[in-house]
């Protein structure tokens, strides 16, 4: 799928495609950009990655410390996604004046 058909077709027409599919590549002047995946896919990936990871190093030690990261950048994410639904965000950035056109941007991930 092209970038292009990506932005004509919407969210939904690429989940038709992904669901046909379980995973498209999305490209951009003939080069693959992104590849969207359905969760299910997604999570069979991280499991097989897991067992492969554990295969080679004899143990299951590093599930743990893969399992702690990501549930540090979830809770990271998810502090900072009610950050934004909380609405004080946009009431903070329209009270400030925009400085030769461009608005003052927040920290980034």
């Amino acid at each position: 799928m092209t970038a292009t058909q990506l932005k004509r077709g919407g969210w939904p027409g690429v989940m038709v495609q992904v669901n046909k599919t379980t995973a498209v590549a999305v490209t951009n002047h003939h080069r693959t950009e992104a590849v969207i995946l359905t969760a299910e896919h997604y999570a069979t990936l991280v499991q097989q990655a897991a067992g492969a990871s554990n295969r080679s190093s004899g143990a299951e030690t590093t599930t743990v410390p893969k399992e702690i990261a990501l549930a540090r950048l979830q809770r990271a994410f998810d502090q900072r996604l009610a950050t934004l639904k909380d609405g004080k965000s946009l009431a903070a950035a329209t009270r400030k004046r925009a400085r030769r056109g461009k608005v003052t941007l927040g920290t980034p991930f």
